[in-house]
């Protein structure tokens, strides 16, 4: 077994740093059954193989033992990260959301926690080779878990013509009456229009089959109105029915007005289970409402698995600074959810607007997918249900079928939440 060797004191100190040591092997795919020692402390421990030097320890302890010496506080930051713990008392915005504006991190493109992860890896294999073994690990491939919110099933709906009213009237402030004038044109042509070109759950089927890929579609129930459920369960069946039929996966989008509330978000995962027949094990909420550490209570108290939320709706990157399923750790309670995270990291509204620069917004994919591959890391995509219709929202389609080639192009997976989260629960 893997051992940590701290002269930290029982108390939650030393459970925060056994959850943040625990992860990080299990980031890196270390086995625990390697019989290694690692120390955290002021000096190294005299039989550890390993030595994480906490910040303020003195350097020049290291050269008293033999230990293989990581200088930098490894430990500590990926539990800052991993708990989020910037976000305990920090900014909200009007929905009571953190967003990557508000945080004081230097980079949030670049997944810290896994490359914490593979430096203590490093060390590991090199304490393995002194002693004429080789470190037991398990492979760590680039995976991306496919994802769909489906906050609308048609465009003929009140608050899908406001919003498309609203961006008319934006553009008529800001001086670009052409603009204004072409969607204006456009959502009063739409309302006596034919057709309905949000029904592309399909084409989503169909495009993601073509490389191999699944993919989860979230969708949503409960209370309607302007942030609420537009569609009812009954007229979405048929979608729902085809989904599963494929082979394709239901979530649930949990609803903007009862996300803090378990008895409300165990009514509607029940009533899209009974739609499916079948279990949902897992969740996004809408608007990525999620308050640290009470949204992970409902979570599990409503019996889901997984969840999907940890993302910025301002930006993409890495929230949590790590790319790969973790538990999410509860500040207040001192102790792990029984609930996995998957990290949202790039979902399209966070980087794609209606005027932008596509290739800009395409190089600031690239780059996480890039540090994403890097490091064998797991991250969640989310471009929405709506993101197809390419009159609306022009290139958006693009930038979905380059991030696939990137995947296969690349030998990564494209696969559903569950899927992923059966392949954690396996081997946990």
């Amino acid at each position: 077994m893997v051992r940590l060797i701290t002269d930290i004191g029982d108390g939650p100190r030393r459970t925060r740093c056994e959850y943040a040591f625990r992860t990080l092997l299990d980031v890196a795919g270390v086995s625990p059954d390697n019989a290694l020692a690692v120390s955290y402390a002021s000096e190294p421990h005299t039989r550890c193989d390993v030595w994480i030097r906490p910040e303020g320890a003195p350097a020049i302890a290291r050269r008293r033992r033999g230990a293989i010496a990581i200088d930098d506080d490894i430990i500590a930051e990926s539990f800052a990260l991993l708990s989020c713990a910037e976000e305990y008392g920090g900014r909200r915005d009007g929905k009571g959301r953190f967003l990557a504006r508000f945080t004081e991190r230097a980079a949030i493109d670049i997944p810290v926690v896994n490359r914490h992860a593979l430096t203590l890896k490093r060390a590991l294999a090199r304490a393995a080779r002194a002693k004429g073994k080789r470190l037991r690990t398990d492979p760590r491939r680039f995976t991306v878990v496919l994802s769909h919110d489906v906050d609308n099933i048609t465009d003929k709906n009140i608050h899908v013509c406001l919003h498309r009213a609203a961006r008319a009237v934006k553009y008529l402030l800001r001086g670009r009456i052409a603009s204004a004038l072409r969607m204006g044109l456009f959502t009063l042509g739409r309302l006596f229009a034919r057709g309905n070109p949000y029904d592309n759950y399909a084409a989503y089927i169909d495009l993601e089959r073509r490389y191999g890929f699944r993919s989860t579609f979230f969708m949503i129930t409960g209370a309607g109105g302007r942030f609420g459920a537009r569609y009812s369960i009954a007229q979405a069946r048929s979608m729902l029915g085809d989904i599963t039929a494929a082979g394709w996966e239901v979530g649930l989008h949990t609803n903007y007005y009862s996300f803090h509330d378990p008895k409300a978000v165990i009514g509607e995962r029940r009533a899209i289970e009974d739609a499916i027949g079948r279990p949902i094990a897992g969740c996004r909420n809408h608007y990525l409402m999620l308050s640290i550490p009470e949204s992970w209570r409902v979570m599990v108290r409503a019996g889901l698995v997984y969840d999907s939320s940890v993302g910025y709706t301002d930006a993409i990157g890495f929230r949590a600074g790590v790319a790969y399923p973790y538990r999410p750790y509860d500040m207040a309670a001192e102790a792990a959810f029984d609930l996995i995270e998957i990290p949202l990291v790039i979902m399209d509204t966070a980087v794609l607007d209606y005027d932008g620069d596509r290739e800009a917004a395409w190089a600031r994919i690239q780059k996480v997918l890039d540090e994403t591959r890097d490091v064998g890391g797991t991250i969640a995509v989310n471009f929405h249900h709506r993101a197809l219709y390419d009159r609306e929202f022009a290139g958006w389609n693009d930038i979905y079928i380059r991030i696939l080639d990137y995947i296969r192009e690349h030998n990564g997976r494209g696969i559903t939440a569950s899927m992923l989260v059966g392949e954690v629960v396996h081997h946990a």
